[in-house]
This record gives structure tokens, sequence and C-alpha cells, in this order.
């Protein structure tokens, strides 16, 4: 829910179920394990708006993360991402996320893909992420 809040989720363009009593893997755009973690937020291009909370990086069985072509996100990478050991993918491309990357990004031994494309992000990459 810290997602839905941070990113004003009551004005997503989908938002069925967010917030309500269904199982978390009937919400829009969460699949999860069978023990019901997290392991997929897809919220791609669905309006959200706001900062990345730091509360993702709680979500110890989240693989993909794919929060692209949402405009109106905004703020830094949150380090805490950093803590997401399942995390495989990494997707913050077309939105307006800025700052660097963080050092952090570098922990996520299972980390295939990342895309930060068409963002405001500056700086290198750190080179932590070579790990």
């Amino acid at each position: 829910m810290a997602l839905y809040d941070a990113t004003d989720g009551g004005n997503w363009t989908t938002n069925t179920n967010w917030g309500t009593d269904e199982d978390l893997g009937e919400w829009h755009g969460v699949r999860t394990d069978s023990e019901g973690r997290v392991e997929v937020l897809l919220l791609r291009d669905n309006g959200l708006s706001g900062d990345i909370p730091a509360e993702l990086g709680d979500l110890g069985a989240l693989e993909w993360l794919l929060l692209g072509t949402n405009t109106d996100l905004s703020g830094s990478i949150p380090a805490e991402l950093g803590d997401l050991g399942a995390l495989e993918w990494l997707e913050l491309a077309h939105n307006s996320v800025s700052g660097s990357i963080p050092s952090e990004l570098g922990n996520l031994s299972a980390l295939h893909i990342l895309v930060i494309i068409e963002t405001s992000v500056t700086g290198g990459i750190p080179p932590e992420l070579g790990n």
C-alpha cells in the first residue's frame, strides 16, 4: 500500500482491488508466489505520480519491478531497492525519476535487466553494479 499511497493510487489508470481484502494476487499488476508474497509488480503505463517509496525494499520475494512509462513518477531511486535480493528485472524507463543510480543496486546479485532510459537520472553507472 505504500506504493499506492506514494504514487496517487486513487488516480491510477487501473487500480482494481488495491487496498481491498482481496488476495494480493488479485490486485491489478501484482503477482504473488505460492506463499502469497509479492514477486511481480507490473504497473507500466498506469498513471503513477509521485516518488517511489523506500518501503518497496521490504518486498523480499520481489523479482520484477516494472514501473516504466509513468511520466509523472519522480524523485530519486530509493537505495532500499538494493535490499531486494531476488530482484531480476528493474524497469524505470520513460518517467521523471532523477538523481543518480544508487550504488546499493550493486547488492542485487539476481539482477539481469536494468532499464533506466528516458529519465532524468544523471551521473555514471556505479561500479558496484559490476558485481
